[in-house]
């Protein structure tokens, strides 16, 4: 069974569970919480960047960087800090006519969510 939850395919992972719109979104490719829940961390691919998901249910970019190709992979610190790679596969063969364009340096941005 086929359910789309924001424009996202669930393939068979809600069972039987009604499913409701929660708004619109970027192209994403990750969902992160943090543990004291201060922030649902999502990759923005459109803005280079991270956004979060509102009280509201709307996005809000909280960081950009033009450097910050196809956010993917978060983690959390011990100090609260946010985590997320660069990883650029935008630039993979599958996107480039079967041709790898990545170039170094690949990155991993930190950033607070408090601030």
């Amino acid at each position: 069974m086929r359910r789309v939850l924001g424009g996202i395919a669930m393939l068979g992972l809600l069972g039987d569970l009604p499913v409701e719109p929660q708004g619109t979104r970027p192209q994403l490719s990750e969902v992160y919480r943090n543990s004291n829940v201060q922030l649902t961390g999502i990759s923005n691919l459109q803005a280079n960047g991270v956004s979060r998901l509102t009280a509201d249910h709307k996005m809000q970019t909280i960081l950009t960087d033009p450097r910050l190709q196809w956010p993917d992979t978060f983690s959390e610190g011990r100090d609260g800090s946010i985590y997320v790679t660069a990883s650029h596969i935008n630039d993979s063969p599958t996107y480039n006519e079967g041709k790898s364009i990545r170039t170094s340096p690949y990155a991993v941005f930190k950033f607070n969510p408090k601030h």
